[in-house]
Order: structure tokens, then sequence, then C-alpha cells
């Protein structure tokens, strides 16, 4: 009795909690599109600093954190494909971290520079651009320019922390459907069924 109702156990892929995108989209698919957008803006960032006028130390330091940033990508597509939620813990990690230090330089410029008054770190932050960047215009900073450039750095860090985390949500809800999934496979008597939208 006991294995017929395991038989007739079914296992609904298109559940609610494992949509994305307003329900529109499956998590699986949402996780393997997030993981190629991710992957092309990673090669344009590499491909942009190894044409761009930027100073070279800065260059290097840009490229390799750049780099590294593949290979947690590539883990997630891999997992995607292969169905293992184990794959997909690097890319978390990753954006876990992208999360984190983006708030911590959203923080760390609102109250050192923007509320600050501390010439020190204003010019600790000339330096720094100085350091990154090779064009003319950006290397003689006033005061003006300053602000305007640490106000849009705010922004993109905002836009790249809800980014991030909206990326962290979607991929942390495809590890846990590939890891009930895998639990549902373990059991020889489980039916795993893809139930399309509306039919299950």
């Amino acid at each position: 009795m006991e294995n017929n109702e395991l038989l007739d156990t079914k296992f609904n892929s298109f559940q609610p909690r494992f949509m994305c995108c307003c329900g529109s989209t499956h998590v699986k698919k949402g996780a393997k599109i997030i993981g190629i957008i991710h992957l092309i803006l990673s090669i344009v960032s590499i491909l942009n600093y190894l044409i761009s006028p930027t100073a070279f130390g800065g260059k290097i330091a840009v490229l390799i954190l750049s780099s590294l940033t593949i290979v947690p990508i590539i883990t997630l597509l891999i997992g995607v494909k292969k169905e293992n939620h184990r794959y997909l813990i690097p890319y978390l990690i990753l954006e876990g971290f992208n999360i984190l230090w983006c708030i911590s330089m959203i923080i760390y410029i609102v109250v050192v520079f923007l509320l600050g008054k501390d010439e020190s770190a204003y010019h600790h932050f000339d330096n720094w651009v100085k350091n990154y960047s090779a064009n003319p215009k950006i290397q003689n900073i006033d005061g003006l320019n300053r602000k305007i450039l640490l106000t849009a750095l705010t922004l993109y860090f905002i836009g790249a922390a809800i980014l991030f985390g909206w990326w962290f949500s979607v991929v942390c809800k495809c590890y846990k459907y590939f890891k009930e999934l895998a639990e549902a496979r373990e059991h020889g008597a489980i039916c795993v069924k893809h139930y399309p939208p509306g039919s299950a």
C-alpha cells in the first residue's frame, strides 16, 4: 500500500516557489539566463579594460577580479545543465560577497565622503581616481566634479546591490529546486514529472 502511494506521488516542478520574474519563468531557465548575462558582462568588462586607457595597476587589479568571477559563473551554468544544486554554491557565495561589497561601499561613500568633511579622505579618493584612470579630464578633479562622481558611484552601487540581490534570490530558488528534485529522484518509487503551469 505504501509503495502504491509513493508511485502516485507527483513532483510538480512548476510550483509557485519554483518560479521567478513574477511567476512567468521557471527558476532553472532564470538561473541559466542570469549565468549567460553575467558571463557576457564579465567578458565585456575584461575586454573593455584591455583596450581602455586605464593605468596599468588598476587594469591588472580589475582584470584579476573580473577573471575570478568567471569560474563561479561557469559552475552555475554547469549546475543548471546537470541539475545539480552543489554546482550553484560557488555562484551564491560570489553574489553574497557582491551584495555585501556594494552595501559596504554605499555606507563608506555616504559616511566618509558625502557627509564627512575630512580633506584627507578626499585626497585619498583623488589619488585613487588618478591611479585607476589615465584620462586627463578625470586626472584633474575639482570639488564639484568629485561630488558628482561620488554621487554617481553611490547610485551605481545601489543599483548593483539590487541587481545582485535579485540574481541571488533566483539562483537560491534554483538551488532549492535542484536539491528537492535530487531528493525525489533518490527514491526509486517516486515518479518525478514536469508539469506546465495550470496542468498539475
